[in-house]
């Protein structure tokens, strides 16, 4: 499944939203997406904008900050042509060694 950049303006409205939780298997801050494996094994390409919110734990983040084999949860909307975009992206906080 991949979920191709959009954003709501755009765009029509969401028709559904939903939520993927998994581990950071690729991040292509360059091509501004990133690829989640989740816990039933699919391995999802979600795609962001400026309109996204990327964090990890309360502090804010790029995508260049994302590391593969981090834990994190993907809020998506899909949108009545079929598009897919990320909304929001939650990583774990990292624990100091």
């Amino acid at each position: 499944m991949v979920l191709e950049q959009a954003t709501p303006a755009q765009e029509s409205k969401p028709t559904h939203h939903h939520d993927l939780r998994g581990v950071i298997t690729k991040v292509e801050p360059e091509k501004n997406r990133f690829e989640i494996r989740t816990g039933g094994g699919r391995v999802v390409l979600c795609v962001v904008d400026k309109e996204t919110t990327l964090k990890r734990g309360h502090k804010k983040i790029t995508l260049e900050d994302v590391q593969p084999g981090e834990r994190a949860r993907c809020h998506c909307a899909a949108l009545r042509n079929g598009r897919h975009y990320s909304q929001s992206l939650r990583l774990e906080e990292k624990k100091d060694d």
